[in-house]
């Protein structure tokens, strides 16, 4: 990792490995046969992209659980990492289809193309050049049969007797077919694969997998951690981690994981991930109601949902604020039937709390208990012991939906029992709830989420099971849906199967207006525990925001104990960057994306402190847990900021992450995932609905790997035209101008000289205030970069 893995990033993080676009597979293949040609295009083309510098990655730590189980000792690790590392020698060194051996004739030239590049590599400093020949028979023998050279005639020099060579192939072999192969949790189950386990672990452990039929996003990495925390338990070791499941090395005579309890787990997880977020539940309107959110209930018992709505009393209604009850009190009392109330009564911030306070517990009491409102009052009066003002209470109305009878109730009882300090009014209303709920019992509480366990059931597909998504089946169940609203709930989210609760205008506007018909749109308890996730752990939900673009990691095939961990720190980290720095970090080296491995595209290195002006939105993960995606939100760091604002960073992010994190992206407004795995998609980046500017200027929205290369420098290119051509008052660059840009540019490239001509005399400008004479800009260079792309 620290000797010669940082070159191959530097290498081979832009060559493609698997995957590629039909221009650079036709270069590849310019000299294969006519009769086969189209065949090899097609294979090379609908292979998911992989960079070279992924997949030895990928090979290397794949591997690496296999390896340690193996015992191997150090020299044998490190022979294992050095033939991984050059196993794919040929795409390291071959511009079109073809293979050097290491055998007769091509010995020299593969000697001399392998000794060049664990030169080049640094393979030299960790392990002795002595051993080449051995790295070099087991780089040979990375596949079984295609390539193979078994003849150890061609290896004359090697230091380790030739059947301990034999042994250590299966492991290279090994790495290369799960760099190759592993796109699902269940895709290492072929013959090859399972000998190779059987033969290395003297026959002790098996291949085992759960996976999901689908990706909610963190409903199911919760899922899939319970799972893995429940395989743990028996002995499971997991050492593949996807979007859609988890792969492992299970004792072959180890029992499986009871998943029984699984539903409780998660269950259990959600609570507690929630428990950080109950105060979000709490609302107030402006007419002086303080609510309940519907998700309450689900989250909280009564006495729990009672005490979070008194504690946000107190930060709704804060110091700073105005008492409005004596301003209410001037508009109620002059109403004729009301002149005989006596409304003599203190008016300050305390008898506005309470009132809105005990007002807000009835409506608690209602809902826990379902009980009617007069019940409610009634109990709670009583335990204020302020009987006497039932009466009252109901003859005030409430104008306009104003409360007014309970600030004339809230202020009796300050005039009654003095000036309360916060505490003391906190424990009056505390004591008075407790007081209902000892005397009525607790209300039974129906199970929380109680549609996980049917759920799990439906989409978790474990070893000994054969699930699959029933496409047919939801999409019937769609069209049945559209055609009779009025008879069954949809969800406007996902259209699952599970019950549905109305929310008008929060995910769709297609609401059924007529007085005779219900309308039964809104969210399905899936989505519903999904949007309360996201709410405690990224403080989003599952609505899109106009001031946000939410960027989509996924592995590149997966991650392993290791790459995960790693991915897990830096994410912790990642802060967002503005163009100026990473425009400043590129152009050191003229925009060449090779560099970008090397570029902290997410502020990781920075100071956490200085990084707090740069928030991302994030997920606030447990920790210990393991994951294979992750969900990053880019806000504009504007204020009421436009389209192009929203979309110029996380487009640009778009490109370059992927070599940064040896990750596939998708960059959407959507919050749930637009694909369930990496495996869904070919490209490397794509953009989902990315603004027109964007369409103008680089013309593609998705990307293979291959095509980076040209996409990254006339992205910055035309980024650096608009903040260099463009400025405010205060010398910020107006992103907005990039529609104009693009568009012109699309018009026609000339343009590029037009807006060269505007910068070079903003930089006349800015010299003539600072009395210079330099004439130094990057940005005249960067400019030719996207005439040529």
């Amino acid at each position: 990792i620290e000797k010669v893995f940082p070159n191959i990033l530097d290498y081979f993080s832009l060559k493609p490995a698997k995957g590629m676009s039909l221009e650079a597979a036709e270069k590849l293949a310019v000299n294969v046969k006519p009769d086969k040609k189209d065949k090899i295009l097609t294979k090379l083309v609908e292979h998911k992209d992989q960079s070279l510098a992924i997949h030895l990655l990928n090979a290397a730590v794949g591997g690496w659980t296999l390896v340690k189980l193996a015992n191997l000792d150090e020299l044998e690790q490190r022979l294992y990492l050095a033939a991984v590392t050059l196993h794919d020698l040929n795409k390291i060194v071959l511009t079109q289809l073809g293979n050097v051996r290491m055998d007769g004739k091509e010995g020299d030239k593969y000697h001399h193309y392998f000794d060049v590049w664990a030169e080049t590599l640094g393979l030299w400093k960790f392990i002795s050049s002595e051993y080449w020949q051995d790295i070099a028979f087991l780089a040979q023998n990375a596949e079984d049969a295609r390539g193979a050279n078994l003849t150890f005639a061609n290896f004359q020099e090697i230091k380790l007797a030739p059947e301990h060579l034999m042994d250590l192939a299966d492991f290279v072999r090994f790495a290369d077919l799960l760099a190759s192969m592993a796109h699902r949790p269940d895709s290492l189950y072929q013959e090859n694969i399972r000998a190779i386990v059987r033969r290395r672990l003297k026959d002790k452990y098996v291949i085992r997998h759960h996976r999901t039929i689908e990706n909610r996003g963190l409903l199911t990495q919760t899922i899939h951690n319970a799972v893995l925390e429940k395989s743990r338990e028996v002995g499971w070791i997991a050492f593949l981690f996807f979007p859609d499941g988890i792969t492992y090395f299970a004792p072959k005579d180890s029992e499986k994981p009871d998943l029984s309890n699984l539903a409780e787990i998660v269950r259990s997880h959600i609570l507690k991930t929630a428990a950080k977020g109950l105060n979000s539940l709490i609302y107030r309107q402006p007419k002086g109601i303080i609510s309940c959110k519907p998700d309450m209930k689900e989250v909280a018992d009564v006495e729990l949902a009672a005490e979070t709505l008194i504690r946000q009393v107190f930060n709704i209604l804060g110091e700073k604020r105005s008492p409005v009850t004596g301003e209410r009190r001037e508009k109620i009392k002059l109403l004729p039937e009301l002149v005989n109330l006596d409304w003599n009564y203190p008016t300050n911030l305390q008898v506005d709390r309470l009132a809105e306070g005990v007002r807000g517990l009835v409506d608690i009491l209602k809902e826990y208990y379902e009980v009617s409102e007069e019940k409610a009052i009634q109990a709670l009066l009583n335990a204020l012991d302020m009987n006497e003002y039932v009466e009252a209470l109901q003859r005030i109305p409430a104008l306009g939906g104003v409360p007014h009878g309970w600030y004339f109730l809230a202020g009796h009882y300050i005039g009654k029992n003095g000036s309360l300090n916060d505490a003391e009014l906190e424990n009056v209303m505390i004591k008075a709830i407790r007081r209902v709920i000892t005397e009525w019992g607790k209300p039974e509480q129906l199970i929380p989420f109680a549609f996980l366990d049917a759920y799990i059931a439906q989409v978790l597909d474990t070893s000994d099971s054969d699930k699959q998504h029933d496409f047919e089946k939801e999409l019937n169940r769609y069209h049945r849906n559209k055609a009779n609203r009025k008879r069954e709930p949809i969800c406007a989210v996902c259209n699952s199967a599970f019950d549905v609760r109305e929310e008008f205008s929060s995910y769709t506007n297609k609401r059924v207006t007529s007085l005779s018909k219900e309308s039964l749109r809104g969210i399905c308890t899936v989505c519903q525990v999904e949007k309360l996730l996201r709410s405690y752990s990224l403080r989003r939900t599952l609505e899109a925001d106009d001031d946000i673009v939410y960027l989509h990691l996924y592995p590149d095939y997966y991650f392993t104990p290791e790459t995960a961990l790693i991915m897990n720190r830096a994410y912790k980290s990642f802060a967002q960057n503005v163009f100026s720095d990473l425009d400043k970090e590129l152009a050191k080296h003229s925009y060449n994306p090779k560099y970008i491995p090397r570029a902290d595209v997410f502020r990781v290195g920075t100071d956490s402190k200085e990084n707090e002006k740069r928030r991302l939105e994030k997920v606030e993960y447990l920790e210990g847990q393991m994951h294979g995606y992750y969900l990053l939100g880019i806000p504009a760091l504007f204020k009421k900021p436009t389209d192009t604002e929203v979309w110029h960073i996380p487009a640009l992010l778009t490109l370059i992450a992927p070599l940064a994190f040896g990750v596939k992206v998708v960059a959407s407004r959507s919050t749930l995932p637009p694909y369930d795995s990496g495996a869904d998609f070919k490209e490397t980046a794509v953009l989902d609905g990315v603004h027109t500017y964007w369409q103008h200027s680089i013309r593609k929205s998705s990307f293979r790997l291959d095509e980076l290369t040209n996409a990254i420098p006339a992205a910055f290119s035309v980024y650096a035209l608009t903040s260099q051509a463009y400025r405010d008052s205060k010398n910020f660059p107006v992103w907005n101008a990039l529609n104009n840009v693009s568009q012109s540019l699309d018009t026609s490239p000339l343009y590029v000289f037009h807006y060269a001509e505007r910068i070079l005399e903003n930089i006349k400008k800015e010299e003539r205030k600072k009395k210079t004479t330099q004439l130094n800009d990057p940005s005249i260079i960067v400019s030719t970069k996207w005439f040529n792309y």
